[in-house]
Formats: C-alpha cells, sequence, structure tokens
C-alpha cells in the first residue's frame, strides 16, 4: 500500500474538544454501568456462601473477596457518579429536611464507626435545609471515612453543627497527623495521578472527595479543608438554610 506524497491534503479527523468531553464522559459512564453487573454478582455468590457451613479458613476467604468487592463496587458507584456530576445529568430528590436529625440518623446506620464519633450541635434551635437526604448522607460518610484515614487510629471524630448566618455548617474533625499544607488545595480535585496517590496522606483515588464537593456545590453550599486545632484536619462545608 503506498503512502500519500508529502504534498497531498492530508485529511482531517479531528475532533471538537467539546464533543469529545462527551464522549468520554458517556464512555466512563456506560463502562460504569457494565462494570456494576458482574461486580453485583460477586456480591450476591459470596452472600449465598457465607448462608453455608462453611469451615474458618473458608470463611474468612469468603468475606475478605466480599470485602474487597464491596470496595470495588464502591469505586464502580463513585465513577457513576463522577460522570453524572460531570454531564450535569445527576438529579438531586430534594425536600426540606432537619440537618441535625439526618446527621444522628446517618450515625446510627454506621454502627462500625459511630462508636468513634461525637455529634455536637451548637444551635438549640433545627436548622432546616432544603437538600437530597441520600446525597447529604453520601457526603458525611465520605468526610467521616476520610477523617478516619488521615487521624490517629483510636482518636475521636467530632461532627459540629451549627449557623452561620444564613447557612447551617457541618465540620468534621480528627486529631492525628492530618494533611501536608500544600495537600488541602487538592483534595476535591478529582483523580490522583500513581505518583500522587502514592505520595497522599490520604490513600486512594482522590474520587471521593471530589464528589462530595460537587455534591455540596450542587445543592449551592460550599466545602473546603483545614488543618485542625489538635494537629489533625477539618472537613467543613455549608448548605444554605431554608
Amino acid at each position: 500500500m503506498s503512502l500519500p506524497s508529502p504534498d497531498c491534503p492530508r485529511l482531517s479527523l479531528s475532533v471538537p474538544s467539546a464533543e469529545l468531553d462527551n464522549r468520554q464522559e458517556s464512555w466512563l459512564e456506560m463502562i460504569a454501568h457494565d462494570l456494576q453487573q458482574p461486580v453485583n454478582a460477586i456480591v450476591l455468590r459470596t452472600d449465598l456462601l457465607l448462608r453455608r457451613a462453611l469451615g474458618d479458613k473458608d470463611r474468612a476467604d469468603v468475606l475478605r473477596i466480599r470485602e474487597a468487592t464491596m470496595q470495588m463496587s464502591q469505586q464502580v458507584k463513585d465513577f457513576l457518579d463522577a460522570a453524572q456530576l460531570e454531564t450535569r445529568r445527576l438529579v438531586l430528590r430534594r425536600e426540606r429536611l432537619e440537618l441535625g436529625r439526618l446527621l444522628q440518623a446517618t450515625l446510627n446506620r454506621l454502627a462500625d464507626r459511630a462508636a468513634r464519633v461525637a455529634l455536637r450541635a451548637a444551635d438549640a434551635d433545627e436548622l432546616w435545609v432544603h437538600g437530597d437526604p441520600g446525597r447529604i448522607e453520601q457526603v458525611l460518610v465520605n468526610l467521616l471515612s476520610n477523617a478516619a484515614k488521615c487521624g490517629d487510629p483510636d482518636a475521636p471524630i467530632g461532627i459540629a453543627l451549627s449557623r452561620s448566618a444564613d447557612n447551617a455548617q457541618v465540620v468534621v474533625e480528627t486529631r492525628g497527623r492530618g494533611i501536608r499544607v500544600e495537600e488541602l488545595a487538592h483534595l476535591f480535585q478529582g483523580i490522583r495521578s500513581p505518583r500522587e496517590a502514592k505520595d497522599a496522606t490520604i490513600p486512594g483515588s482522590g474520587l471521593g472527595l471530589y464528589i462530595a464537593r460537587e455534591l455540596v456545590e450542587a445543592h449551592g453550599g460550599r466545602m473546603w479543608a483545614e488543618s485542625g486545632s489538635a494537629g489533625g484536619v477539618r472537613f467543613c462545608f455549608t448548605l444554605s438554610l431554608c
């Protein structure tokens, strides 16, 4: 097959960047959907196996498989959420809710972590917001998880709820090694490179914190992180009162 001469006009196969972005986001969403099916199948099968009379070693192996699969399932859900947020297709099911009650109900469902967490409300008044309870709970769970990763293993985690002007403010704080100052500004930027993930104080892709910030901003709020008063870290976000 002969190659075109240098003088021949070349066919342009360039695609507008906006179209490429849309294609990439659609592919990401499609891949996330496709990955969720085998992940769900593995979780279902491990649940069935755990109902059987297994030996201690076999049960421990199945539990490890299930735990790893649940981590993979969460990663797939994060990718799907990120794709929907990027394309502005994520639907918020808003309702009027009292934030203190939602935070307490979330902690009640986190039996494995609730023992380390103390919720403190600075205001006696109820703080009502207009938001999606499932998505606000997702934000809180993510912040609790990241606070646990960058704090001392047995350090308590505090959640402070207060009124700030026309906003409700939530602060999740833990004691410990904290996060390097140079990392604070980049916590919510999205997926880290392998090198960044390896060197980061908080292990992982960084996608969960990005999603948490995007969810808060989709509610009209704001999220940030700062060094804690006891050497740890403070994750903060606000939601408008209604």
